[in-house]
């Protein structure tokens, strides 16, 4: 991070990344190390915690001065569901921290439609969006609508595109977006449209988090993965200002 000049990290819980942070325990080490690199956390990710593990998570942000907390909805029934939120969502305007709820092809907030009916139950003003590209290609949604659609309830947009090879979502097969080379935003084995995504946030007035990702690097040496996050960074910033974005 510190050879890009990347300064804003978004932070997993144990279960996804046995490295960052650990639920209900003491993460000051983490912390100050972070702090010695001159790194800042914006983003600490709930999803794999418990209810538990969560609430103190919302309020550890609060206290360590983290202004995000992300998750994916739970595997609840709607009323149930409601009132979950409805407490994330409350410790986390307490906390004076922001709430993100990210659209997932395998949840029952798979889509804006959901996400903004979440909203309409939910009234809470710490309660935003996340939208990644992939989950809603998976299920043959054009992402640019997708982000009209939620408008200024979107907080965190990811940098993420899916390979033209991705099946759509079928029930009981896990979530493929395909090799991780297609998945860089600027591939020409991507389905995205990168600039019409761009222009639909330019048109929302989007000035939320930009959260790079792809899956399945693991095996790629240092330098890959630094290369490709500098070419993709070039490339989303270049498209970013084309459309206006750029502050």
């Amino acid at each position: 991070m510190m050879r890009l000049g990347l300064i804003h990290l978004e932070l997993s819980s144990a279960p996804l990344a046995p490295e960052h942070y650990q639920p209900g325990q003491n993460n000051s080490r983490l912390f100050n190390m972070l702090a010695e690199c001159g790194i800042s956390v914006a983003v600490l990710r709930l999803s794999g915690m418990t209810y538990q593990q969560k609430i103190a998570a919302i309020d550890d942000a609060g206290r360590r001065g983290i202004p995000t907390v992300l998750d994916s909805v739970e595997p609840l029934t709607f009323p149930d569901l409601v009132d979950r939120l409805r407490t994330y969502a409350l410790c986390a305007s307490r906390a004076g921290v922001h709430f993100i709820l990210g659209n997932d092809a395998f949840t029952s907030c798979d889509k804006a439609e959901a996400q903004l009916g979440l909203a309409r139950v939910v009234h809470n003003p710490a309660l935003g969006f996340a939208f990644a590209p992939p989950h809603a290609l998976a299920d043959n949604l054009d992402p640019a609508d997708e982000i009209r659609a939620l408008g200024s309830k979107l907080r965190l947009a990811y940098l993420w595109d899916a390979s033209v090879e991705m099946r759509p979502v079928i029930v009981g097969e896990s979530f493929d977006p395909g090799p991780p080379e297609h998945q860089t935003p600027g591939s020409n084995q991507g389905r995205m449209d990168w600039s019409n995504y761009f222009q639909a946030l330019a048109e929302i007035g989007f000035r939320g988090i930009f959260n790079m990702a792809w899956l399945g690097s693991e095996n790629w040496a240092n330098f890959q993965i630094e290369e490709a996050l500098r070419e993709s960074i070039v490339y989303c910033s270049e498209l970013a200002t084309d459309a206006g974005l750029a502050r």
